[in-house]
């Protein structure tokens, strides 16, 4: 058997050059009829990235200005998260979101066939649509960002509402601590009759310097009241030669009572200073009323006390029985105030002593109101941010190119399905040219292998 060269097979594929020529043009024309009788099949492309930092915002915090701005957006950089992605992407939870969107799309069609997912060398996410309808499946991809993107933000959701919750029952409680510690402070203050300690405690410094000015400056007039009572009664017992020094005696139970009630109206007038209540001005202007016929009183029992102990009616004795009165008089209203200072002063001194204690209380209990009024702003700060949260949209993706209706078909392709049929139908001519030269050869060898049996047979 002789060996075939090259151009054995060049003759071969040349002596069937027509029938490899109608093999190829039948396969284009049936690739080309093909290619218009069946409906076509549009792909569109969506391409999103996941930025490398997350879509974090707040509205209310004091770095807000900080949070809100803007940065750039750069894609994720590696491959593992992103394959995480991709499965969210291919799940069942996104088909069946997509499905309701588009029920001519069973869910199986979606999740199985017709959708593809891919990660492109730049750490793109795309993904593929594919639809009879070229408005379906610009649809179809672009439903998936928007879902996807809405699934991965209501991951978080039941964190905030749950966050909701305990933040509106801490408001609660802490509003009712804050009550509490209002309340507390304000019966302390009521209780100790001043707002403002400190104010207090340089205003009663100063009152009890000037009451213990006047209760000096009393004194000294008590002192001087009693030399002058003690000459008049020395004069009147020239003129009364009667009376002696140790029977001379001015005093009775009401007397005493008068000077008792005029003490008492005296400390409280005083006292009505101490406690910084200029403002009762109707109440004192009663007291004064009342401490001026107090004063008549004991005048007029004086008076009487005397007439009951001087029996002459002598005029130059009369006068100076007069002014003996008036001098006793002036010696009661003298020994109230004395008294009514003294005790105002102590009652001053008590209280000085008393407002360290006091101011370190109520710095105690601003404090909890505070303490309390500053957390409940930061609870109710944070009841804001948690609303605002919830009603904000996360964006998760980065749209980089958003699904458009393609205006050519990716199935079929008319000139590609017939450039392939048209190779198809060359390698089938070239099979079945080699194929027939086969057939021919081995007719020939049985031809030939005949004939010598037969010759031999006839020998």
């Amino acid at each position: 058997m002789e060996e075939k060269t090259l151009l054995d097979y060049w003759l071969v594929l040349y002596r069937q050059r027509w029938v490899i020529s109608l093999i190829i043009l039948s396969a284009m024309i049936t690739a080309g009829v093909i290619s218009i009788m069946i409906n076509p099949v549009y792909e569109a492309k969506a391409v999103f990235f996941i930025p490398q930092t997350p879509d974090v915002i707040t509205y209310f915090s004091p770095s807000a200005k900080e949070t809100m701005a803007r940065s750039p957006l750069v894609p994720l950089a590696s491959r593992k998260p992103h394959s995480a992605y991709i499965g969210i992407l291919k799940s069942k939870a996104i088909a069946e979101l997509v499905q309701r969107e588009f029920p001519h799309r069973t869910i199986e069609d979606l999740y199985r066939k017709d959708v593809d997912f891919s990660l492109s060398n730049e750490y793109m996410i795309e993904i593929y649509a594919r639809d009879r309808d070229p408005l379906n499946a610009a649809g179809i991809a672009n439903a998936y960002v928007k879902h996807f993107n809405k699934l991965l933000s209501e991951y978080s959701m039941p964190i905030w509402v749950r966050n909701q919750g305990m933040i509106e029952e801490e408001i609660k409680v802490n509003k009712e601590r804050l009550s509490k510690a209002r309340q507390a402070l304000q019966e302390f203050q009521q209780e100790n009759k001043s707002a403002d300690l400190d104010a207090e405690i340089q205003q009663l410094i100063s009152l009890k310097t000037e009451f213990q000015s006047k209760f000096e400056s009393t004194e000294v007039t008590r002192r001087e009241n009693e030399s002058r009572i003690a000459a008049l009664k020395r004069q009147i017992r020239k003129e009364a030669s009667l009376y002696t020094s140790s029977d001379f005696v001015i005093s009775s139970p009401i007397l005493e009572k008068l000077r008792k009630d005029l003490t008492e109206v005296e400390i409280k007038m005083a006292g009505m200073k101490g406690k910084l209540r200029q403002d009762a001005s109707s109440e004192f202007l009663i007291l004064k009323n009342q401490y001026n016929l107090i004063e008549k009183n004991i005048s007029a029992e004086i008076q009487q006390i005397l007439r009951s102990q001087i029996k002459k009616p002598d005029t130059f004795y009369e006068t100076i029985r007069q002014r003996l009165v008036n001098l006793l008089v002036e010696k009661q209203r003298i020994q109230a105030g004395l008294q009514a200072y003294r005790v105002v002063i102590d009652g001053i001194a008590e209280r000085i002593q008393k407002i360290p204690e006091l101011i370190a209380r109520m710095d105690s209990l601003k404090m909890d109101v505070q303490r309390n009024k500053t957390i409940l702003e930061t609870l109710e700060m944070d009841l804001e941010e948690t609303k605002m949260q919830r009603k904000r949209e996360l964006q998760v993706v980065v749209v980089v190119d958003e699904a458009k209706p393609p205006t050519d078909p990716s199935f079929p392709i008319p000139w590609l399905n017939v450039l392939v049929a048209g190779m198809a139908g060359l390698i089938a001519g070239i099979f079945y040219s080699f194929f027939v030269n086969f057939l021919e050869e081995t007719r020939d060898k049985r031809i030939y292998r005949l004939i010598k049996a037969i010759e031999a047979s006839e020998r």
